[in-house]
């Protein structure tokens, strides 16, 4: 009798042919619709994660390069001028010279002699700065800062330069935003 209980009770629910409700429709459309709100929160959420450590780790890589760059200029340099260049002001080296300083769109320029423009080939980094100190002797300090970015500093030994003054790091102030540095004998 059980038995037949059961099958009653399963073959009843088989044959109910009354399919759902509005009410259950409306709710189970609720609840997708939340759910698929929090995926593409989610996502969002994920995509501006990855793109501002993105944005960040492409600052410091750029950050180490200029450095890079710098220190083989600096390490044969004869001469280093130190200027405070202003906002829009042209950058001239003569024949002998490189010029290393950021421009008004934040990217970092080395402009030779030759008159080609910028030469290094970088990108623009948020709030870039960079600032040129001598230390005294033949001792140059440089400091590198950007929005997102912790501040990058080092120390660069000139070997060719022994003094600070004449013929040695000359500058215009105690810092600079822009060096002019010669790297060949007489200029």
């Amino acid at each position: 009798m059980r038995t037949n209980n059961l099958l009653n009770q399963k073959n009843g629910l088989c044959h109910n042919k009354h399919g759902l409700t509005l009410v259950e429709l409306i709710i189970v459309m609720g609840l997708l619709v939340l759910v698929v709100f929090a995926a593409y929160s989610f996502f969002g959420a994920s995509g501006n994660f990855f793109q501002k450590n993105s944005d960040k780790a492409d600052a410091q890589s750029q950050s180490s390069l200029i450095l890079q760059t710098l220190k083989i200029d600096i390490g044969v340099a004869k001469s280093i001028k130190i200027i405070d260049r202003n906002p829009g002001a042209v950058v001239l080296v003569s024949t002998g010279e490189v010029a290393y300083y950021v421009d008004e769109s934040n990217i970092f320029n080395k402009i030779g002699d030759s008159g080609s423009g910028n030469t290094f080939h970088g990108m623009p980094i948020e709030g870039l700065s960079i600032s040129f100190t001598p230390e005294g002797g033949n001792v140059l300090k440089v400091e590198i800062e950007a929005t997102n970015l912790k501040p990058l500093e080092t120390d660069f030994f000139v070997p060719n330069i022994t003094e600070f003054g004449p013929g040695g790091i000359t500058t215009s102030g105690i810092v600079g935003d822009t060096i002019i540095i010669t790297t060949e004998i007489g200029n």
